[in-house]
């Protein structure tokens, strides 16, 4: 393949700056540049050499290192320049090389042809756009997760195990007097035993929305409870208006916090009570819906008002993390048995977040998880297409559409870490990288 370069650290004034070479002759391309007096013929793989690259009107004095096929990034002859960190030596050394006969690399086309020549699966090139991305602990143990190749290993055996069933079915419909009777030995255990571990991975999508989003959580209650007071103190900033007058907030506020690993989203939400205010009331509804839809509900309670809990609302949230919050401990005691803190002097805050985190993390399990919702989608239609070739042998219909279930359900699954990924799903993934990468 053709040599392509690029600049593979964000552009500005820094410290250092790195081009990045890959492909064929890669090293020959910058020898006509670069030169060093330890190097005699050819440079040894994996080591530092200082040196001088001599451009058109300018000369760098700079390093390079040389890996050699196929013990590098991209499988391919790499080679990486550091430079002085200044956008202008790092542009004239990318247009030489470029004026040279390099190429100027795609986004993620590095990357691209790491996965090409066997270095990464798929998954684990998104478990490294991942870690570039990630803003908490827990995204960057999910990509992390990614990268070392968690999911890689649990998806591999079944793609196996699938692809043995297939020649099973295959080779009972070109031969079928030779393969009297094996069907009906193994085939059914072994779906059954791929189904199953089908479900076990889609159990792991919930914790792995939790590492790779974050936990959302929405804060509800009746007007002056708190609620945007209780936000305010989270951020340690005046991010929501706070007033006496009921009503204030009337739309959702949402903000993000790293509490011990764990990113939280939060939602302040609109005051939830009976209004003939057609703004408020838009309001209300999208609290109710925000609320619905969140991994965490916080019901904050005014504790100088001696509120109760409203169990017609509580229902609407059966089923999911509720946590009762009595605010206003400044002003009165809260009932026994509940949480209680004052978003007006911070008391039980920290608390209140870290025993939210708690709760999630104690769920949260980042070895082989589903966290991509491309990863989701792809084992949740492998699984369907299982059950209805389970259903269709056991109906007795004929081996050629069990066949075309279990070669559907191989495609799906491959998606994953790009044994049948087409083209389209290749470029969507990588197009998201940077340039250099």
């Amino acid at each position: 393949m053709d040599v392509i370069a690029a600049i593979a650290t964000p552009l500005g004034v820094g410290a250092i700056s790195i081009v990045r070479l890959s492909g064929e002759g890669a090293w020959d391309l910058v020898s006509r540049f670069f030169s060093s007096k330890r190097i005699e013929g050819s440079p040894t793989p994996n080591m530092m050499y200082l040196g001088r690259f001599h451009g058109k009107d300018f000369v760098e004095q700079c390093m390079a290192v040389y890996f050699a096929a196929p013990r590098s990034y991209t499988g391919e002859d790499v080679v990486e320049l550091q430079l002085h960190g200044g956008v202008t030596v790092t542009d004239a050394v990318l247009k030489t090389l470029l004026e040279g006969g390099a190429r100027l690399a795609a986004p993620g086309e590095f990357s691209r042809r790491a996965f090409f020549n066997g270095k990464v699966s798929l998954s684990q090139a998104e478990g490294i756009l991942g870690v570039i991305n990630a803003q908490s602990k827990s995204q960057l143990s999910a990509a992390g997760s990614l990268l070392v190749g968690s999911l890689h290993r649990r998806i591999q055996p079944l793609l196996d195990e699938l692809q043995q069933l297939i020649w099973l079915v295959e080779a009972s419909l070109d031969y079928p007097d030779e393969m009297e009777g094996e069907l009906d030995e193994g085939f059914l255990p072994k779906l059954n035993q791929l189904s199953e571990g089908l479900r076990a991975l889609l159990a792991t999508a919930d914790n792995g929305k939790l590492l790779r989003y974050g936990v959302s959580v929405a804060i509800i209650g009746s007007p002056n409870a708190g609620k945007s007071s209780l936000l305010n103190a989270i951020l340690h900033e005046d991010r929501a208006i706070v007033t006496d007058v009921a009503g204030t907030t009337r739309d959702t506020i949402v903000e993000s916090v790293s509490v011990e690993g764990v990113r939280l989203n939060l939602l302040d939400t609109a005051g939830i009570r009976e209004t003939d205010d057609r703004v408020e009331s838009i309001g209300v509804v999208r609290a109710l819906s925000a609320a619905e839809r969140a991994d965490v509900v916080v019901y904050l309670l005014d504790a100088d008002r001696g509120e109760t809990p409203d169990e017609e609302l509580l229902q609407r949230f059966t089923g999911k993390r509720v946590k009762l919050v009595y605010n206003k401990i400044d002003l009165t005691e809260a009932p026994q048995g509940y949480f209680a803190l004052s978003a007006k002097t911070g008391e039980g805050v920290d608390r209140l977040l870290k025993d939210i985190a708690s709760l999630v993390k104690t769920d949260v399990v980042s070895e082989g998880v589903l966290s991509e919702e491309r990863h989701l989608e792809a084992v949740t239609i492998a699984s369907k297409h299982l059950d209805s070739a389970n259903s269709a042998y056991r109906a007795g219909e004929t081996l050629d559409l069990v066949a075309i279930d279990l070669r559907a359900a191989y495609s799906a699954l491959g998606e994953v870490d790009g044994a049948t990924a087409t083209d389209r799903v290749l470029d969507g993934i990588f197009s998201r990288f940077c340039i250099g990468k």
